[in-house]
């Protein structure tokens, strides 16, 4: 006795049609999984207070390419892994070369939103000033405090009213413009004429940085929605 089956439709050419709508589903359910980890990783650095350009630095990238894949795969990470993995762990940031990490202090900051983070005076530059500059411990004794000095102009205006104007190393401390250090309240020049100096850097031999974020939270939550992911992406495949 012979038996004859018939299938219809084909199963071969049904099994490689399910298989491209899982390889779709599998592959845009790892790429919605790691842009919505990015976003998780960025709003974290944003909240803790880290910046907007820390939070710029992580990126998303889903492989293949191009086309889908069953072995699709989405990796996020940052450009400034260090200092963000620092922040995720803690940790100790201690100088490359040199005895001390030179921290910029809001006297030596640009202002303006398109100012940047570097500092208006560099560390070369305070040595290469050597003669306007000195260094004092800080209170705790643990570090130094960089200090340059300052000089003092003054011009009078043809309705007889006296300007004074306070320079160090060379920019007007005004706080109205890129290059001016810090800020020209008359109780601030004050007090900086008669300490005849300004704070540029706090020098210390190591930063230690508490824990302020947690994106492994956010990895976990991104592992675990992935298979209800595939299967959501693989019903609209049917269904379109």
């Amino acid at each position: 006795m012979k038996f004859k089956v018939d299938c219809k439709p084909d199963l071969v050419k049904l099994m490689v049609v399910e298989t491209k709508l899982a390889a779709k589903a599998t592959t845009r359910a790892l790429r919605d999984a790691g842009c919505d980890l990015k976003g998780d990783w960025r709003t974290r650095i944003t909240a803790a207070g880290l910046g907007k350009n820390l939070a710029r630095s992580i990126r998303e990238q889903t492989y293949p390419k191009r086309g889908v894949s069953l072995g699709a795969a989405s990796i996020v990470w940052s450009k400034a892994p260090e200092i963000v993995m620092a922040h995720d762990k803690g940790g100790v940031i201690r100088a490359k070369s040199g005895r001390y990490l030179a921290i910029p202090t809001g006297y030596n900051k640009p202002s303006g939103r398109r100012a940047g983070n570097k500092p208006l005076v560099s560390p070369q530059k305070m040595v290469a000033m050597k003669k306007w500059t000195y260094v004092l411990p800080t209170q705790d004794g643990h570090g130094l405090v960089w200090f340059m000095r300052v000089s003092e102009a003054a011009s009078m205006s043809q309705t007889g009213r006296i300007t004074r104007r306070v320079f160090v190393g060379g920019m007007k401390l005004s706080g109205r413009g890129y290059g001016d250090v810090g800020s020209g309240r008359k109780s601030r020049v004050d007090a900086i004429l008669k300490h005849g100096a300004v704070p540029m850097f706090v020098l210390l031999p190591q930063v230690r940085l508490s824990q302020r974020l947690d994106l492994e939270r956010g990895v976990s939550h991104a592992q675990s929605s992935v298979p209800a992911r595939i299967v959501e992406h693989w019903i609209e495949g049917h269904a379109s």
